[in-house]
């Protein structure tokens, strides 16, 4: 086992980066040696184990075209297999193959860490996979290295070859930065004092670079390089002091925005649209959104703001934010905001609390959600602001998110089909249900009613009872089990325990949308008591409770 330490951007996961598309050239070709690899992500906010060696079986399964009988019959059970389970099947893989070589970057920012850490050492140790050649990076913290030490070769980040990368990264930037070509005469001068002083850290050089590169004035850029910052939190405290007072809220809501994003309960690990962003933010801080795509905020405005702050992806073209998506440039500008280093700097206002920010974006996403456009026609939950928080707000569900009894509140005006923003939800389940690549069917919102009507010779509906309908469903309360829930059902006419248990035996009715045999929009069909509905699985025809 190789195991790459270094401290935060040294450049690991770019090295790892490097190493995975090497491995995957080595492997090219050949039936009896296979590739897979995993990245940690501080975003993911969970212990790695198991995402790690599920992801490794599939990415074997998938090279070897094979899958032992075991797989599927763990897929069949329908729960979620165990760690041993997996190795077990990873160990009938291994005896089709001469090695297998994993790569999994950044395992410090598994959290919990100690299991994965175990888990990593304890493959690098089991004869059943001495075939497993791993690679593994990390910062160089003494709980990872108890483990590592000793069953592992260890390399520093901290090296002569590092520092020449910089030299050649520093160089590649002068040259293919625009705005940095007004220094044209200045860059070996640049060059000598940031390779001087970067200790290793790319991350580190980026953000000097983007701090020239706006620098106004250019007789400052010598008293800059004289006093450059000696690590990244001081590196952070100047960028964010380089703020402007008017400018601050603004940023904050934008990294409060990406951040809750990348930690939101979607199926997979995404960056947020940019105009999707600025509309939020925008709603955020004047309480709307100007009509026909002309925001308050645009994308130059963004990118000279947030611009070190954030990365851009899918830069094409450069100018559309439409076409771009956001996500934090890296994991240490959350680190900073999250320290309590930062209480005692002069950029003490943007100190945030993690718990804090879950709160505060579900609320801003359910605000949003409700305030959306009953005859708006987006349905593209990636790029349209609307559908977006419609379809997010379904799976805000736990008390990560909603902390106070005014946040379920808030949930339950969401949950209210008599509310007008409830008419866009059948328009995104069908396109959900039509979009298996982008694996929607996951989302939460394809457990609720598409439209609700008054029960079979009842005459009115019940509005209270849909409510707690689509609560029981989007929550998966089984029924027999409500009353352990009852916390969470004030909201709904603030009723006592035995008025929601009544309530529970009233009826609602209405439909599902789902998909018929030739994958054509279905209504099915409901009628019954409320603890009583079950949503219909994906393909099913109808459902009926009389």
């Amino acid at each position: 086992m190789l195991w790459i330490h270094g401290i935060p951007g040294a450049g690991k996961t770019v090295l790892a980066s490097f190493a995975i598309e090497h491995m995957k050239l080595y492997c090219e070709g050949t039936t009896n040696q296979k590739y897979a690899y995993y990245y940690c992500h501080y975003s993911n906010g969970q212990d790695e184990s198991l995402p790690l060696i599920s992801w490794v079986v599939s990415q074997v399964c998938r090279q070897l075209s094979w899958a032992p009988s075991q797989l599927k019959q763990l897929h069949d059970r329908g729960c979620e297999p165990t760690l041993s389970e997996l190795q077990y099947v990873l160990e009938l893989a291994l005896v089709r193959l001469e090695s297998l070589f994993i790569v999994i970057d950044a395992v410090d920012e598994s959290t919990p860490r100690d299991e994965l850490v175990r888990f990593i050492a304890s493959m690098a140790l089991d004869s059943r996979f001495r075939k497993v050649r791993i690679l593994v990076t990390s910062r160089k913290y003494w709980d990872i290295e108890r483990f590592f030490s000793g069953i592992s070769t260890s390399i520093s980040m901290k090296n002569r070859y590092v520092d020449a990368d910089i030299e050649r990264h520093i160089r590649s930037r002068l040259n293919s930065s625009f705005r940095l070509q007004r220094w044209r005469d200045s860059f070996q001068e640049i060059e000598d004092a940031l390779v001087g002083k970067a200790n290793g850290m790319f991350r580190w050089v980026d953000c000097q670079l983007h701090s020239i590169e706006r620098l106004g004035d250019k007789t400052k850029l010598v008293s800059v390089l004289q006093d450059l910052p000696p690590d990244l939190s001081e590196t952070y405290v100047r960028i964010f002091d380089a703020i402007p007072d008017a400018d601050r809220q603004f940023v904050s809501r934008v990294l409060l925005w990406v951040y809750g994003d990348s930690r939101a309960p979607w199926s997979v690990r995404r960056a947020i649209n940019a105009k999707l962003l600025l509309e939020a933010v925008t709603f955020d801080l004047y309480g709307s959104v100007p009509a026909g795509g002309n925001g308050v905020f645009d994308w130059d405005y963004l990118q000279d703001l947030c611009g070190c702050l954030i990365t851009v992806k899918n830069r094409d073209p450069l100018t559309d934010a439409a076409a771009c998506s956001i996500t934090l440039a890296h994991y240490t500008v959350w680190e900073f905001l999250t320290s309590s280093h930062i209480l005692s700097t002069r950029v003490s206002q943007f100190a945030v609390s993690t718990q804090a920010v879950y709160r505060d974006f579900a609320t801003s996403v359910l605000r949003q959600a409700l305030s959306a456009d009953p005859e708006g026609e987006g349905t593209d939950w990636r790029r349209d602001r609307d559908a977006y928080c419609l379809v997010l707000g379904c799976a805000l569900k736990s008390d990560r998110y909603l902390q106070t009894p005014e946040d379920l509140e808030l949930y339950f005006r969401f949950l209210d089909p008599c509310n007008p923003h409830y008419r866009r939800f059948r328009a995104i389940q069908s396109r959900a249900l039509h979009s298996p690549s982008d694996r929607a069917y996951r989302f939460s919102i394809l457990k609720i009613p598409a439209e609700f009507r008054a029960p079979e010779g009842a005459g009115e509906r019940n509005y209270m009872a849909e409510v707690l309908l689509n609560a029981r469903l989007l929550n998966d309360w089984m029924p027999g089990e409500h009353a352990a829930y009852t916390t969470h059902l004030p909201p709904v006419g603030r009723l006592p325990q035995h008025e929601i248990e009544e309530l529970g035996n009233q009826r609602a009715a209405g439909i599902f949308l789902g998909l018929d045999a030739k994958a054509r929009d279905q209504e099915i069909g409901f009628d019954g008591k409320v603890w009583d509905i079950e949503a219909p699985r994906r393909g099913s025809r109808i459902i009926q409770h009389n």
